[in-house]
């Protein structure tokens, strides 16, 4: 038996995964962070494959998990991210009632009075969602992506459950090995992202605003028949690539190639802002090129970082190690605080090889793999972006060369490279950016005396402004020990007023027949009224 959290004791979910764990032989890791075992003959090591059928026994935000951990080349070693890739996001699909349900909730109506036309089956079906075929009124043919009833819940349970896996984890595995606290935080920031659809729409949105290659067909959203819980685009006629593959010839495969290449470049180098996840089941063939889907990863490029990346490309290639790591620690994507020696040799051990090496004889992916496995081994955690980016490459790589295994990408990015080089180091653009800066410094010198007036004036008025406040603050103080000393004033006399209250009211005392300390405490009371009343009067 295992020692369980109170707050998850009787969630069922909870116990799914931990029967999954133990069953897929990884039981080692409950031992690692403290649960105890008694019944389960557990392996010491944690297999990569273990690791994927587990997280498809699971289900659920599992698979979301496993995806992002695939991406994440800069904190799991390539044979884990590598068979992560593999995972399979296909469960049994929801009923139509359920479906029903959804629409009814989402738009007041169900799918009969909001389509011409909607197939009860559905086309695919995955841990968040499944995807129908339907017709708008118009008669277009779309693709409607609808959320699963209960989603909602089983993912909050499972990020809770991640989160309290993460923190355990955290104490018990060396940070220079794992970082699953920055995995969970990371892992509930992309699975909320996915459980609005809005946000999806929107990045469809806009690449398709910044597309200018006919040849990429990016889906329009309709979005009169898109909220939070479905999502409506146009219905891309196209084969899974896969699925083209098999037929097709070997000038239509590297024609195809070329053209996955161009269009991830185009993005990252271009337009700033690319699809973060192209692998095979998110790429249809079309007529006219291929489509991208799926756009629930994505990443963006500054200008800064454009130029970085294109002189990343050149260092690496000319096998430059100390200019490898001065433009990593550029971007900031090293920390300041590492030993740059240590990191400048390793750097050598890996990028040395590729020195004068002729580009069809290197890959980008093992390129890309071996400063991350660098950059681990010195304790660097990269930004998401920028691990995307790299991602994205290694992806491209991997899909080009299953297609046609003569496929070289480092080739195909050489002109996006010089291109950029050019456009940032061009004379002219250097004689304009020197100008406009030189411009910029005598502005900024022919001001000074003036600046410095301003300050001068601006420091005399603060000064005043200091003397004010002084003068407040000591009428304050003064106004706060008047205030105090009333008060205790107030306190003493309350009580005196009390006492002598008592005093009159039981005092039978007479002297000649006369109750002379009734009358005597009635002139005190009286007295002490009258020094109350003048006292809050000033």
């Amino acid at each position: 038996m295992f020692t369980i959290p109170d707050r998850f004791r009787e969630i069922q979910r909870f116990q799914d995964i931990l029967k999954a764990i133990t069953r897929n032989g990884l039981g080692y890791v409950l031992e690692k962070v403290g649960w105890k075992k008694v019944h389960f003959a557990t392996k010491r090591t944690i297999k990569p494959v273990a690791v994927r059928k587990t997280l498809e026994d699971v289900g659920g935000a599992a698979i979301k998990l496993g995806q992002l951990l695939s991406v994440r080349i800069d904190l799991l070693p390539s044979v884990y991210t590598l068979e992560l890739q593999r995972l399979q996001d296909s469960v049994k699909p929801v009923s139509l009632r359920d479906v029903e349900g959804v629409f009814v909730s989402a738009f007041g109506k169900g799918s009969k009075k909001i389509f011409s036309s909607f197939q009860t089956k559905p086309v695919a079906s995955a841990s968040i969602g499944q995807v129908h075929i339907a017709r708008v009124k118009r008669g277009k043919k779309v693709a409607v992506k609808v959320m699963r009833p209960e989603i909602k819940d089983v993912v909050e349970t499972d990020i809770d459950i991640v989160l309290h896996f993460a923190e355990l984890l955290e104490k018990s595995f060396h940070p220079k090995l794992f970082h699953p606290l920055l995995i969970a935080k990371e892992f509930e920031e992309y699975t909320k992202r996915e459980l609005d659809y809005v946000n999806e729409a929107r990045c469809i949105e806009l690449f398709r605003k910044e597309n200018k290659n006919s040849l990429l067909t990016i889906p329009k959203v309709y979005w009169e028949f898109t909220n939070e819980r479905v999502l409506t685009t146009e219905f891309v006629e196209g084969k899974k690539l896969l699925d083209w593959k098999k037929r097709a010839s070997v000038s239509d495969k590297k024609r195809v190639a070329k053209l996955l290449v161009n269009t991830v470049f185009e993005q990252i180098f271009i337009q700033g802002r690319f699809h973060g996840d192209p692998h095979p089941g998110n790429i249809l063939v079309t007529k006219k090129g291929i489509a991208l889907l799926d756009y629930g990863i994505t990443g963006v490029v500054d200008l800064e970082m454009k130029k970085e990346l294109a002189q990343l490309f050149v260092y690496l290639i000319a096998g430059k190690a100390e200019a490898v790591a001065d433009s990593l620690l550029r971007m900031h994507i090293a920390d300041e605080q590492i030993d740059k020696e240590a990191f400048v040799k390793d750097l050598k051990a890996h990028v040395g090889k590729y020195y004068l090496l002729d580009l069809k004889h290197i890959s980008l992916s093992k390129m890309i793999l071996d400063c991350f496995s660098v950059a681990r081994k010195n304790s660097i955690v990269f930004p998401k972006d920028f691990v995307v980016l790299a991602k994205t490459f290694v992806t491209t790589e991997g899909v080009c060369r299953d297609l046609y295994p003569g496929f070289n990408i480092a080739d195909e990015a050489r002109p996006f490279a010089k291109r950029l080089l050019k456009e940032y180091f061009n004379p002219k653009k250097t004689l304009v950016s020197l100008f406009r800066e030189s411009k910029e410094l005598t502005n900024f010198l022919f001001n000074i005396p003036g600046e410095a007036n301003s300050f001068m004036k601006e420091l005399k008025h603060k000064d005043v402004l200091l003397v004010q406040i002084h003068k407040e603050i000591n009428e304050l103080t003064t106004e706060v020990e008047r205030s105090t000393t009333q008060v205790t004033q107030t306190i003493l006399i309350a009580s005196l007023i009390i006492g002598l209250s008592l005093l009159y009211a039981f005092n039978n005392g007479f002297v000649l027949g006369i109750p002379v300390l009734k009358y005597f405490s009635l002139f005190i009371l009286l007295a002490i009224s009258y020094f109350l009343i003048r006292t809050f009067m000033r």
